[in-house]
């Protein structure tokens, strides 16, 4: 991967392909969840394909206490500045999928279309337990055990069995690399996306083509997001994912890529 400077720090990115630029924004846990996705719908040979490693996710800079959603929306418009790009699709999972939903309403003719796979907002009703469940995943990290850490993190006590499922439509190393990262997830993510509130006066005057995915068998704290951007977010399209859970562009690759092929035909 090449890298670039911003702010203070640098940023892993790759880029290949022609055409219309297609930014990939991942969530936490897996730095690299993309590729088999990208295996279907002719997404490689359509589009430009952008990928970039968040702070504190494999060889870009660290995460700085503080950092905001904000500030990695930041991150996002400062790659395409740095390669010329005025205008992307972008696509955003879970964490990301705020991130980039943060993003559009501090840069709102940066993207031409969002994606947003599984946002997940602490201040759904769903969310009121989340504080502490969270705080006793943490503390597990705390003693220096990351990788049962991480593990809790992905599915709870079932943390092994997910990522066991995962692993495989994942490149390879995924597990090694997911515990690595286990500083940005325990040290930016979880701090940065607990404390952030959507502006829904903004939201709502956003007129940025949306698609909205969401696992069937996802929990309530995203099915409840997904209710509430859907009836926010003004040009906001549905797209359920049959036998998925979260990591739903990991889980049923073909069928994502296929529809988000579709929607993005639909706005080229």
């Amino acid at each position: 991967m090449d890298t670039f400077g911003v702010d203070g720090g640098s940023l892993e990115f790759m880029v290949r392909g022609n055409g219309p630029p297609l930014l990939l924004v991942h969530g936490s846990i897996f730095a690299d969840p993309w590729e088999s996705m990208l295996s279907h719908g002719d997404l490689l040979a359509d589009y430009q394909i952008i990928r970039y490693h968040r702070r504190g996710y494999g060889g870009s800079s660290p995460a700085a206490p503080g950092r905001t959603l904000g500030h990695e929306g930041a991150d996002a418009i400062a790659l395409l500045d740095h390669l010329g790009t005025e205008r992307a699709n972008v696509v955003g999972h879970s964490l990301a999928a705020n991130i980039v939903l943060q993003a559009a309403i501090d840069a709102p003719n940066r993207f031409s279309t969002m994606s947003l796979l599984e946002p997940g907002m602490f201040t759904v009703p769903a969310a009121a337990g989340m504080g502490k469940a969270l705080g006793a995943v943490a503390q597990v990290y705390e003693s220096g055990d990351h990788r049962q850490a991480m593990l809790l993190f992905l599915g709870g006590p079932r943390g092994a069995e997910m990522m066991a499922q995962l692993e495989g439509k994942l490149p390879p190393g995924a597990a090694d690399a997911a515990v690595a990262d286990t500083p940005a997830l325990f040290g930016l993510d979880l701090p940065a996306g607990s404390s952030w509130v959507l502006d829904e006066g903004a939201a709502r005057s956003l007129h940025v083509p949306t698609l909205l995915g969401l696992g069937s068998d996802t929990s309530p704290v995203y099915e409840e997001t997904h209710t509430a951007l859907s009836t926010l977010l003004p040009d906001a399209e549905q797209l359920a994912v049959a036998d998925s859970g979260h990591f739903l562009h990991v889980e049923q690759p073909e069928q994502v890529a296929t529809s988000l092929a579709a929607f993005l035909r639909r706005h080229r």
